[in-house]
Formats: structure tokens, C-alpha cells, sequence
């Protein structure tokens, strides 16, 4: 018997801290509802709920996403709803212009007054319809609508781009039967790399202008600013666009007996107008500032193009009628219709994957969009002309072509809608079925739960009895000091 030692004390302790603990744990669970509530709990069941919870939230929005996907397609069908009734009450104003019972000029010109502001209001509503700030009937959701891409900025400058291009000129290269030199040097006034031509002795002058105009051509400064062309003995520069050299000369150079080069004009002044002379040329300075489409850029044209924007980040930008060009750090390009709209991309999936995406389109339906106006010579907007019989009966197959471009648009956001009403229907399901699978693995099976509860309940009461009686257990010491 021992008095500094009770070990039926400390094992009846320690099966009661057990039991407390078993008891707190079981209280979490029935207080919170869930099974795991750390990952002591079970790591591997709480990496799998976690990704199952992050699965469902993304389901739930992604059905949301539909719901305001759906919105916006019916904020876009209802303003086209009203574009179709214009349109209709527009076919019926040019059916009664074309009608030969009107022979007055006021009656056609009230007519043609009222398409006009049918067209007014058809391109407001088109300008005017948007959700949340996106607008639906412009061309915006369109990926084929185009614009020009104006290019504008600090230090450029821009050529004239209607002046003639310069005259060709014509170098004849020797005379019929002319020994050839060897090591031949070409140079081309303007254009700062010469290039060499290594010639056999006793080639014929047909034999030196073919291979001079073939080393010119093969000189990206001299094709950059003229055409290289010739038969026979002659070799032909012609400039490619306005100022790109008024009067360029060949100089030949070498050993041995030397060919001779006679230059003489072969066309006079504007005559030798191109394609090419339409093009405004605009040279970028160093440090400038380019905005195109609104969007600025700023660069330095140094060669490298390492302090800013070369000009490869531009090449694709156009205007459709190709009358600008820049030329930055000697090279040159065409500005040629640029792609302005963009469809809506919907996210109707948890996964940034392409068949969680569901794209919303939708047509230029302003007047212009439609054809219901057009632009004259001057850049002018023209409406359709219902003012005589006969371009109202023209106007009638215009109008209905019209109506059909708004119908195919009606026609596919209704479809769009049907879609999206099936994916808010699948993804709910799925958000369902997912949260009962991860209610399984995480959610407290209250009833089973509750039987723990009580068990251990049980046996920390239990424990505490025996820990109580144990402590008892040193007093029977004291009757052997009696």
C-alpha cells in the first residue's frame, strides 16, 4: 500500500479525459451539424468536400449567370420587336409610294419624311438598347462589324495621299554586243545599301540588265520605295508612292570595260498614277503617341523597337477603303477594315472550359446595319428613297431583306433563350446532386451521433464515480497508524 502513488486514481483520470474529450467532440458535431469540422476529423473526406463545395458555388452562379443571360436576351428580342413593327409599317409606306394612284409630289415627300424618322428611330433604339451598360443592337455583339480605324496622334506626319506617283524612268544598260565588267557596284539614288553584281567576262547587255534588275529586286530598300521591271538591256524603276523619289538614278561602278547607263523618261509626270497613290503615308517620329480607334500607344522608333511599340503590334489594324499606311523604322503597311465587335461570352459552367462558354450575337440592326441608309460619295448618310414610284418599288425588296436580317436575329436569341433555360434546369440538378453527395461526406448523422453522445456521456459520469472511489482508496492507510 502507497500513499505518493494512486495509480487506480491516474488511470480512472485519464480514462475520464478521454471520455471528456470524446464528449466535447461529439457536442461539435451535434452543435454544428457537420461530421467534419477540422481536418483532424478526416483529412482526406474534407479535401473532397471542400472541392465539391467549390464545384457547387460555381454551379449556382454559373445558373445565375444563365438567369442574367437570359435577361439581357430579352431586353435585346423586346427592342428588335419594335424594329420589326417600323420596319413593317415601312414596307406599307413604300407599297403605297410605288402605288401609280400618287401623282403628287407632296404626298411621297410626306412619305419619305415619315421613313426618314423611321430610320432615325429604328438607329436610336438599336444605339440606345442596353444591359447593365453593354449595348445589344449596334454591332457591339456583332464579330463581323467593322469600322474604319482612324489613326491620329503626336509626331506624325502625314503625306498628301492623292498626289501622282513619280514618273518611271528607264535605264538601258550598255549597247547590243557591249562586253560586260565583273565586280559590278549599283547604286540607286535615295537608297542608302548599294548592291554588288559579279558578272562573267564577255556577257551581252541583255545578260547585265538581267542581273541588275535582279539584284535590285533583291533589295528590300529599293523595292520598298520602287518596282523593279525592265526587258531586253533596260532595267525601269517606278515609285511606289507619292515623294517616294521624283527622279531616282542608277550609278554603275566596276572593273574592266565598264557598260554604259543612259537614263530617259518613258513616262511624263501624273500619267503614271498606280493603285498605290491613294495611300496616305504617315511617318511616326521618335517618342510619338498613336491613338487608334481611342486606344493610345506610345513608342520610339528606334530599330530595335525595344523602347516601346514596333510596328508588327499594328499590322492588323485597317481602314476599309486602305487609305492609310504608316511607315515606321522603314517599313510600311496598308490600315484596312478592323473587327470592332464582340460577341458576349455567358459562363455557364464552373470550368473556364470552351463548353462552359455560350456566346451571345447579335447584328448591326441600327438603319445603317440593315441597309435602310447608306453613304454618298461625300460620306454622307442617305436613306432609302421612297420618294418616286420607282425607287419605292425598289425599296420594298430593301425593306423586307431588312426585316428578314431582324427576324434571323430574333429568331436565334429566342433559340439562345430556349438553350439557357436547359442549362439553368441541368445545372440545378447537378448543384443538387452535388450537394447531396457532399452532405454524405461532411453533414453529422445526427441520430447515429446522438447514440455516441449518450454513450459517452455515460462513461465520463461512470469515470468520474471510479475516480472519486480511487481517491478514497490512500485513506485506508490511516487505520494501520491507529
Amino acid at each position: 500500500m502507497v500513499v505518493r502513488s494512486n495509480v487506480m486514481a491516474m488511470n480512472a483520470n485519464r480514462q475520464l479525459s478521454v471520455n471528456n474529450n470524446s464528449v466535447a467532440k461529439s457536442l461539435e458535431k451535434l452543435s454544428s451539424g457537420f461530421r467534419i469540422n477540422r481536418a483532424a476529423d478526416d483529412a482526406s473526406g474534407l479535401a473532397i468536400s471542400e472541392k465539391m463545395k467549390a464545384q457547387i458555388k460555381g454551379l449556382e452562379q454559373a445558373s445565375a449567370n444563365s438567369q442574367d443571360g437570359i435577361s439581357l436576351i430579352q431586353t435585346a428580342e423586346g427592342a428588335t420587336q419594335e424594329i420589326h413593327n417600323m420596319l413593317n409599317r415601312m414596307v406599307e409606306l413604300a407599297t403605297k409610294s410605288a402605288n401609280g394612284t400618287i401623282q403628287n409630289e407632296v404626298d411621297r415627300a410626306a412619305i419619305q419624311n415619315e421613313v426618314n424618322d423611321l430610320n432615325s428611330e429604328i438607329s436610336r433604339i438599336a444605339q440606345s438598347t442596353n444591359f447593365n451598360g453593354i449595348n445589344l443592337l449596334d454591332g457591339n455583339l456583332s464579330p463581323d462589324t467593322k469600322k474604319d480605324a482612324a489613326v491620329t496622334g503626336t509626331g506624325i506626319t502625314t503625306d498628301a495621299g492623292d498626289a501622282a506617283v513619280a514618273a518611271s524612268n528607264t535605264y538601258t544598260i550598255g549597247a547590243a554586243g557591249a562586253t560586260a565588267a565583273t565586280g559590278v557596284t549599283v547604286a540607286v539614288s535615295g537608297v542608302t545599301n548599294p548592291v554588288s553584281v559579279t558578272l562573267a567576262d564577255g556577257a551581252s547587255a541583255n545578260d547585265t540588265a538581267a542581273a541588275v534588275r535582279a539584284a535590285l529586286s533583291g533589295n528590300a530598300d529599293v523595292t520598298a520605295l520602287y518596282d523593279v521591271t525592265g526587258a531586253d538591256d533596260e532595267v525601269i524603276l517606278t515609285a511606289k508612292t507619292a515623294g517616294a523619289g521624283a527622279a531616282p538614278t542608277i550609278t554603275l561602278a566596276g572593273t574592266g570595260t565598264l557598260p554604259t547607263s543612259a537614263a530617259s523618261d518613258t513616262v511624263a509626270g501624273a500619267a503614271a498614277t498606280a493603285a498605290s497613290n491613294a495611300t496616305d503615308s504617315t511617318t511616326f517620329a521618335a517618342d510619338s503617341k498613336i491613338t487608334i480607334d481611342g486606344k493610345e500607344y506610345s513608342f520610339k522608333t528606334d530599330a530595335d523597337g525595344k523602347d516601346g511599340k514596333t510596328f508588327s503590334d499594328f499590322a492588323s489594324l485597317t481602314t476599309a477603303a486602305a487609305k492609310n499606311s504608316v511607315t515606321l523604322t522603314g517599313t510600311a503597311s496598308s490600315f484596312t477594315a478592323e473587327a470592332t465587335g464582340k460577341a458576349l461570352k455567358l459562363q455557364v459552367g464552373d470550368t473556364n472550359a470552351e463548353y462552359n462558354h455560350v456566346s451571345v450575337k447579335v447584328a448591326d440592326l441600327s438603319a445603317k446595319g440593315l441597309g435602310l441608309v447608306t453613304e454618298d460619295a461625300d460620306g454622307n448618310d442617305v436613306n432609302i428613297d421612297v420618294s418616286t414610284q420607282d425607287a419605292a418599288g425598289a425599296a420594298i425588296a430593301d425593306i423586307k431583306t431588312a426585316i428578314n436580317t431582324v427576324s434571323t436575329n430574333r429568331a436565334n436569341l429566342g433559340s439562345l433563350q430556349n438553350r439557357l433555360d436547359y442549362t439553368i434546369s441541368n445545372l440545378d440538378t447537378t448543384a443538387e446532386n452535388m450537394t447531396s453527395a457532399n452532405s454524405r461526406i461532411r453533414d453529422t448523422d445526427m441520430a447515429k451521433e446522438m447514440m455516441n453522445y449518450t454513450k459517452m456521456n455515460i462513461l465520463t459520469q461512470a469515470a468520474q464515480s471510479m475516480l472519486a472511489q480511487a481517491n478514497q482508496q490512500p485513506q485506508a492507510i490511516l487505520q494501520l497508524l491507529q
